[in-house]
């Protein structure tokens, strides 16, 4: 049998939109899921107890090119009495290292518009009841609006997905207290500034 030109043409265009539709849907080793708004490759400090301030204070100012020394910051702001850190503490330390921080309540238009600035934020939840409180600070590092889910790094997991309502749902209960920390010169970025 013989193939004419636009035999060969055909096959070869065929061949060639296969190929187009199978490799545009491979996904590399840092591709976002689908739906994926925004997030952030902030860096990951797990931790497996009562150290949640330090952890999530190490990753935002590790992702500001502002390494600590983990057990030195925890040194810093962790309070054994407590069992935890405050936010003032967490505050103070994001200070002393030279970047401007900014505590305030926030709300979920706030963090996605932060987190599209580039802009990680940590977020204080309690994960108990309000006679009963268990604090628990974590770091947004991006977001699924399709799928109504943020991603954090909370305790040994990183970039954890969690719906808007259970998040909302702990927040609530801190008064949605929202810690910003940015380097000197992306200050301005942030309507927070100033504050």
């Amino acid at each position: 049998m013989k193939m004419g030109p636009v035999f060969l043409l055909w096959t070869g265009l065929v061949a060639l939109l296969w190929v187009g539709l199978n490799l545009n849907g491979c996904a590399g080793l840092n591709a976002q899921p689908l739906g994926m708004e925004q997030a952030l490759d902030v860096p990951f400090f797990p931790d497996r107890g009562d150290q949640c301030g330090p952890s999530v204070l190490a990753s935002v100012l590790s992702f500001w090119d502002h390494p600590v020394d983990l057990p030195e910051l925890k040194s810093e702001i962790y309070l054994a009495h407590l069992k935890g850190s405050l936010p003032m503490d967490l505050l103070l330390a994001a200070q002393k290292r030279g970047l401007k921080a900014h505590l305030y309540s926030g709300d979920m238009d706030d963090l996605k518009n932060e987190l599209k600035m580039g802009h990680p934020l940590i977020v204080f939840m309690n994960l108990g009841f309000d006679s009963f409180p268990i604090g628990h600070y974590v770091v947004v590092t991006g977001y699924d609006s399709e799928r109504q889910e943020l991603r954090i790094h909370s305790g040994p997991d990183q970039n954890k997905s969690i719906p808007y309502k259970r998040f909302v749902k702990s927040w609530d209960k801190t008064l949605r207290l929202t810690l910003l920390i940015l380097p000197p010169d992306r200050d301005k970025e942030s309507p927070h500034a100033g504050m």
